[in-house]
Formats: C-alpha cells, structure tokens, sequence
C-alpha cells in the first residue's frame, strides 16, 4: 500500500455515504451517491480542517411517504470518534421523477444541508467555515460542468 496515500486520507476528513433507498431509485441514487462521495473525498480528503472532526457520515432517506414516517431525520456528533452521522430525508417523487441531473442536484442539496445541522453541534477544533466553501466550491464546479 502506498504510504503516502495513507498520511494524505488521514491528513483531511472522511466523508461516506450510504441510504436508506426504496428500491426503484436504489440504482439511481447509487450512482449520484458514487460520483458525490468521491467527489468530496478527492475535495476534503487532502485538506486539513483541524481535529475535532475526522469522519463525516451522510445517510440519504429516499422511502416512499407510508414507509418514510418510520425513518425519522438523525444528526448526531460523537466526540470521541470525532465523527457526525447526519440521516436526511430526500423527496421521494421527486428523485423518481428526476434524471440523472436532478439526482445529483438533490443529494447535493441534501449534504449541503448537514452544514446548517452541524452549526448547532459546536464542534471544537474544527473549521466548519472553510469546510463549508471547500465543499460548496467543489460541488459547484462539478455540478456546473
């Protein structure tokens, strides 16, 4: 293994993705949800935005309305670890209805809603505000294309 691919992943933040998907829209998203984690991985994964966070969880809610009542929204910092875990609900019918375009747009949209959430979590030793035009800039130039 390459020694200085490690040092670069654990120098920044780790960011995942995984969802909660019904399964007409499972391939749909996993496709926006490929080309979004690696595009914040290659953004986040080589900068430094201090100690107090190091893993950065997304998980999409992406369920019809009668099953999407049981999947409340969850946003939830762990010190220790110092990781945020962030479950966020995206439009059904909208993603169904959606293109390819449309899926990367509201995911997009969905992650860049974790920013506002992780403003009330307090994090210590962290730069949220450079994380947050990193990240925006990123999504931007990629989506803009």
């Amino acid at each position: 293994m390459n020694t200085d691919m490690v040092k670069t992943q654990m120098k920044g933040i780790k960011f995942w993705m995984s969802g909660e998907i019904q399964s007409e829209v499972g391939d749909c998203y996993r496709q926006a949800q490929n080309t979004i984690e690696a595009v914040l991985n290659q953004c986040v994964g080589v900068r430094n935005y201090g100690e107090g966070l190091k893993e950065w969880a997304y998980i999409a809610i992406i369920l019809k309305p009668d099953i999407d009542k049981y999947y409340p929204e969850v946003k939830r910092y762990r010190k220790k670890k110092r990781e945020v875990e962030f479950r966020l609900k995206i439009n059904y019918k909208k993603f169904l209805k959606g293109n390819a375009e449309t899926h990367l747009r509201l995911v997009a949209e969905s992650v860049l809603r974790s920013f506002s959430l992780m403003r009330e979590m307090n994090i210590k030793k962290f730069d949220l505000e450079r994380l947050t035009k990193d990240v925006n800039q990123c999504l931007s130039k990629y989506l803009n294309k």
